[in-house]
This record gives C-alpha cells, sequence and structure tokens, in this order.
C-alpha cells in the first residue's frame, strides 16, 4: 500500500504554467492554512529528485480528488538530479496539504524549519516573508508513514525535503538553464573522462593530494554542468569543505577559471580544461 500514491494522468504535472483544473466538489476551505501548529499526505510526483532553485511564490490551490495542495513555485533552477530530461529553467513544486504534522506537507515544514526558515509563523501567509526570494536546494526521497497492523504493510510517500538555503537574503545571479544530462556517480578517471585532454601542466587524473579546489578543477573537465554537478557535489574531499562548495552551487568557482582563461566552454556545453 503506498501512501499517496501518483495517478497516471499526471505525469507532466508541476510543469511551469500547467493549470490546476478544479476538483468536482472540493474540500471545505479551512479558514487557515497551517504554518505552525500542525498535528501530530503525499505529494504530486513530478520528474526530478533534486534541484537549486528561488521561491517566488507560494500558492494554496485545488487538486484534482477534491483536496487542496500547497504549490511553491521556484525560477533560476538548476537540475542536479532528475532520471528523465527538466527543460524549463521553472518548477511548480505540489505538495498535497494536510494539518497533520507526520505527513508529506508536515515533514516538509519541518525540514525549513531545521534550516531556521519561520520557525515561529503560524500560518503559510506568516512564513511567506521568511521564505520567499531565498535560493535553496530540495530533495525527493520516498519515507516511511508506518505500517498497516493487520497487513504488516508499510505506508510509504515522497516527501519533498529543504536541504539547504543555498544564499540565504539578496539576489542571486541569474544564469541560463544549462544542457540537460543525468547526473552519474564518481568513477576513476578512466571510465568518465572522454575529452580532449588539456594543455599546458594540468592534468584531470584526480589524486588523494588534490584540495577541493584542485579535484574540483579535475572533475569539472568534459562535463556539461550538470554532469559536473552530479559527480562534484558526492566526492567526499569537495564536500568537507563548505566554504568552496558554496562557490560551486553560485557557479563564482566555474566563473572565476573562465575569467581566468583556465577553462572554455565548448559548443556541446562541455566544459575543457585548458590550464
Amino acid at each position: 500500500m503506498t501512501y499517496g500514491q501518483q495517478q497516471p494522468q499526471q505525469p507532466s504535472y508541476g510543469a511551469p504554467g500547467m493549470p490546476v483544473p478544479m476538483p468536482h466538489g472540493p474540500a471545505p476551505m479551512p479558514s487557515v492554512v497551517k504554518w505552525g501548529g500542525l498535528s501530530a499526505g503525499g505529494s504530486n510526483k513530478i520528474p526530478v529528485v533534486c534541484f537549486i532553485g528561488r521561491l517566488t511564490d507560494i500558492l494554496f490551490v485545488p487538486d484534482n480528488f477534491g483536496n487542496y495542495q500547497v504549490q511553491e513555485k521556484y525560477d533560476q533552477v538548476q537540475i542536479l538530479e532528475s532520471p528523465a530530461p527538466w527543460p524549463w529553467a521553472t518548477l511548480d513544486l505540489p505538495i498535497k496539504y494536510s494539518e497533520r504534522e507526520d505527513s508529506g506537507w508536515g515533514r516538509h515544514v519541518g525540514s525549513a524549519k531545521t534550516l531556521g526558515l519561520a520557525q515561529n509563523a503560524a500560518s503559510l501567509d506568516e512564513a511567506k516573508a521568511d521564505l520567499i526570494g531565498k535560493s535553496y536546494e530540495l530533495r525527493q526521497k520516498e519515507e516511511d508513514y508506518g505500517e498497516d497492523k493487520k497487513t504488516g504493510q508499510k505506508f510509504k510517500g515522497d516527501v519533498w525535503r529543504f536541504v539547504r538555503i543555498v544564499q540565504a537574503g539578496g539576489q542571486q545571479q541569474s544564469f541560463p538553464q544549462p544542457q540537460y544530462a543525468q547526473p552519474v556517480a564518481a568513477a576513476a578517471p578512466s571510465q568518465t573522462t572522454a575529452a580532449p585532454a588539456p594543455t599546458g601542466n594540468f592534468s584531470p587524473i584526480v589524486a588523494p593530494t588534490d584540495t577541493a579546489a584542485v579535484r574540483a578543477k579535475k572533475l569539472l573537465h568534459g562535463k556539461t554542468l550538470n554532469e559536473f554537478l552530479g559527480v562534484a557535489l558526492v566526492d567526499d574531499k569537495i564536500k568537507a569543505d563548505s566554504a568552496f562548495t558554496n562557490s560551486i552551487f553560485d557557479q563564482s568557482f566555474i566563473v572565476g577559471l573562465k575569467a581566468g582563461g583556465q577553462v572554455v566552454l565548448g559548443a556541446d556545453g562541455k566544459f575543457n580544461v585548458i590550464a
């Protein structure tokens, strides 16, 4: 039994501009959309697992099934992990609304509060003041909701959690949506490197003595932006340096390499280290 099982007719839900049809006989509109005070859900599936985006608005709308959902709208989207291409730079994230703390919405709210966001807000309207305008990394994961005591079968549902605030406050520089490429796990250079050899004394071969910056530069060679993110963000050397990891998220690392003439972006959307 799957908690919040998805309907097959909803494959593209969450695409930018996708209309939300009115259900027949919607549930009564709650007087307050709760952010705090949730009692002790699932979401509509979209083909993205992890992304970075700037939250621009939060809507409370009816869904197809007589319920309501909270719809978070993101722009400046960078896909970090997805089983299928997402060709837009915007994303509408729908989450089924529930007043239960142990629901998809309740767990989503809890992940935001863990990051220090809207901790004292009682309603969604109050929370929006702290949430909107910031950029976040979000990840979707199937989680357990307990089990049926009669059958022993687990209840499962997909939960969207805030992972981190990528850049708290201020304006994030707008970047064009990168060429899509599904992230791949890090592997030995002989298995992943098919790019032309760089010029000068630079070698793309990963070494145990690499600093985080050197390791990232080596991993960047011959990859699109999303391919690079897929291997760099799971690399132990890079993950251990949080300040440097931020420079990957906001792309200042790559911008600096390009400005210094160390990296060029090819017509195929792949970066090549030249020095």
